[in-house]
């Protein structure tokens, strides 16, 4: 429905994900990845602890057989 969309766009541009332009009776969100680069910078401990563990799993799987 069109006030589920509007709360979804309300929602992201709150977040500062997009950006809103009215133009007349047309709304046009544009995306801003910006705020994800603080959530990337976060999670790429998480990204290097597992690549970590995968290999050592990797290594220990290829040394038992």
């Amino acid at each position: 429905s069109r006030q589920g969309v509007t709360k979804h766009v309300d929602l992201l541009k709150d977040a500062g994900l997009i950006k809103v332009k009215n133009e007349g009776r047309q709304r046009y969100c544009e995306v801003d990845p910006e705020p994800l680069n603080e959530v990337k910078s976060w999670l790429s401990v998480y990204d290097q602890y597992w690549d970590r563990k995968l290999n050592d799993l990797s290594n220990f799987l290829d040394n038992s057989i």
